[in-house]
Formats: structure tokens, sequence, C-alpha cells
């Protein structure tokens, strides 16, 4: 069993190799929002309600002008410095039980919704760094004697 912190630090090194023009984009993408009844096993309730799942996976996202901080809870502290922004499942599921499929699967219509709010995040991170790459560029050097 690997640890987030291992998972991390090898993701973090396999990221550093790679030879893109473009900056490598992380996601985390949290997971939607269980729908407690519609599980349909008593294994799934006990196991697996929204409350278990909110607890194990949750990482939030605190907007700060001009930037994005990623703020973690327990156990995603290492995962942290790595992750470019984060996709709310949970939000966009939110008032969606009735596309639920089994308490945890939607129908298309949600997924569909991640997939765009992922792009779009992608799309946004890239112009960011691709801005300030260019400001960091064009901003004059002093030099010292």
């Amino acid at each position: 069993q690997t640890s987030l912190g291992q998972f991390a630090h090898s993701l973090s090194s396999y990221k550093a190799q790679l030879p893109l023009t473009d900056p490598l984009v992380t996601l985390w993408i949290q997971p939607t929002k269980v729908v407690d009844s519609r599980l349909a096993s008593p294994e799934k309730r006990q196991f697996m309600s929204d409350e278990i799942v909110k607890n194990h996976y949750s990482l939030s996202l605190k907007q700060q002008p001009l930037e994005t901080q990623i703020e973690s809870r327990v156990g995603f502290a290492d995962l942290v410095d790595i992750i470019d922004g984060v996709v709310g499942g949970r939000k966009i599921s939110e008032n969606r039980e009735l596309d639920s499929i089994d308490g945890v699967h939607y129908t298309d219509v949600v997924y569909d919704v991640l997939a765009q709010v992922s792009l779009n995040l992608v799309k946004n991170i890239r112009i960011l760094s691709t801005n300030a790459k260019a400001k960091a560029s064009s901003t004059p050097r002093t030099e010292h004697p």
C-alpha cells in the first residue's frame, strides 16, 4: 500500500521529468455526493454513506484574489503542493439526487458537467501560468555592480 506522501512524491518527480512546452496541470476531482437513500445494500449504507465518503475524500478550495489556495484536511497535506486546482464533484452533484443511478454513480449529464468544468479549469490555469511567465520575462532586471 502506498501512502499519499509517496504518491505525491512520485507524481511530482514524474511531472519534473516530462519535456513539456505547456504546463502540466494536476487536478483533484472531488467525488460526487453519495445519495444514501439509493444505496442498494446494507453494507454500502453502513460503509459508504455520504458522511463517510465526504470525510475521507474532502479537499476544499479557497478563492484568494488573483490566486487559488488549496486548503487540505487530514491526510492530504502531501498532495497540496502538487495540485493545481480542484473540481467540486460534490457541488456539481448537489441537488441531483434524481440523476443518481445507485447512490454512487450518476447519469451522463453529471459526468458531462464534471468534464466541462475540468477542461475549463485546465484552460484557465494554463492561461494564468502563461501570463505569469510573460510578466516575469518582461520585468526589467536590476543589475547590481
